[in-house]
């Protein structure tokens, strides 16, 4: 049929376009049934299982272990947390924590036949705001603390005063007392910074998460139970086995981690018992966790 024919007979033109359009159809596959969607995979195992509730807890100075000997100028591990097997620990955004972390001061002994006055001058010694606590002359000073070894043994000294105005500490020295380095004076510090950092176990390697930093001056300097003055923790935390809460310190003046610093260091935390079942995958989450948060 010609485009003329088309025109004068449109009835014809028009069964011919549908017997074109059948049969295109006409070889088309049947349709079958409906596919069944593929099942979604199974959820993992839990990491872990909680064995006890939260409960509240206190991380502070006695959790803490030494780390490396100080170094001047460089970050070193001052002291650090290890986490107990089976345990998690939380630490909450926005809570108030405590530090006062001394460094130290080596005096030689003067061999003294009799107890007697000793000053000490020391340029960097920062008046903390719990120094009205002191009541003089007496072995406890919140900034300041003073320890000697005599021939019977370690003997915590007695201060007598302490001017901030000259930097002089005034102790006594007992009798007997002689080596290079048989005093030590513990003080709190203006100089350096610090910094708390989680630290995760990689066989050979270590992940390390960044959580604080901060400087001696202004920590030690700074109201710590005002609300308006207070250091607050940054950032949702959570710690589990393996793992290690470290204080890294980075000074010019020496500083050693020992209970007879008389330091302070505590965070709020919430603490359970867990029975784990995949320890790596434990790790990972909690370093996810510490990275973005709750």
């Amino acid at each position: 049929m010609g485009l003329i024919d088309s025109l004068t007979n449109p009835l014809a033109a028009v069964g011919a376009g549908v017997s074109r359009i059948a049969s295109v159809f006409r070889d088309a596959p049947e349709a079958g049934p409906t596919p069944t969607p593929a099942a979604a995979p199974a959820a993992p195992a839990p990491a872990a299982l909680a064995t006890t509730p939260w409960r509240q807890q206190y991380i502070d100075a006695n959790d803490f272990q030494a780390g490396e000997t100080w170094r001047s100028g460089d970050y070193i591990r001052l002291a650090q947390f290890l986490l107990p097997e089976g345990t998690e620990w939380r630490l909450e955004r926005g809570r108030p924590y405590g530090f006062y972390v001394k460094a130290v001061q080596d005096l030689a002994g003067q061999n003294l036949g009799a107890p007697a006055a000793r000053n000490v001058v020391i340029n960097d010694l920062q008046k903390s705001t719990q120094a009205g606590q002191a009541t003089l002359p007496a072995t406890y000073h919140p900034d300041v603390a003073v320890w000697a070894t005599t021939g019977s043994g370690r003997v915590k000294c007695t201060i007598t005063n302490v001017d901030y105005t000259t930097k002089t500490i005034t102790f006594t020295e007992p009798a007997g007392v002689n080596g290079a380095s048989a005093i030590q004076v513990y003080y709190l510090s203006n100089d350096g910074d610090w910094r708390i950092r989680v630290a995760r176990e990689l066989g050979v390697d270590t992940s390390i998460v960044a959580i604080l930093n901060d400087s001696f001056a202004v920590a030690h300097a700074v109201d710590q139970l005002n609300r308006r003055t207070a250091r607050y923790w940054p950032q949702d935390t959570v710690l589990v086995q393996k793992q290690r809460l470290v204080l890294e310190v980075r000074t010019t003046v020496k500083m050693v981690w020992t209970p007879e610093a008389e330091n302070i260091l505590n965070f709020y935390a919430w603490m359970r018992q867990l029975k784990v079942l995949d320890d790596q995958r434990l790790g990972r989450v909690a370093e996810g966790v510490q990275r973005r948060g709750f």
